[in-house]
């Protein structure tokens, strides 16, 4: 679910998965295995540092709220 979810936020602003991971410090290798692992999911450091990243909520990047669309207007990348 999570690697979903941070696919299509990526996505919808035109960077790759991988590439976000590059801006915040996180491991291709890491990317890759969420990708491959449908239960997995980041530490809450990480998690923390990709909310943070899209302007969404830990909630929303966990599957737990998805009714509203974030405002991924103002992302600075």
């Amino acid at each position: 679910m999570f690697y979903t979810i941070y696919a299509d936020l990526c996505h919808k602003i035109g960077r790759s998965p991988s590439w976000v991971a590059q801006e915040l410090g996180i491991n291709k290798a890491t990317v890759s295995y969420w990708k491959n692992n449908s239960t997995a999911n980041p530490s809450n450091e990480t998690i923390r540092k990709i909310a943070d990243y899209f302007n969404v909520s830990i909630d929303y990047l966990s599957g737990k709220n998805t009714s509203a669309e974030p405002d991924i207007s103002n992302i600075r990348y």
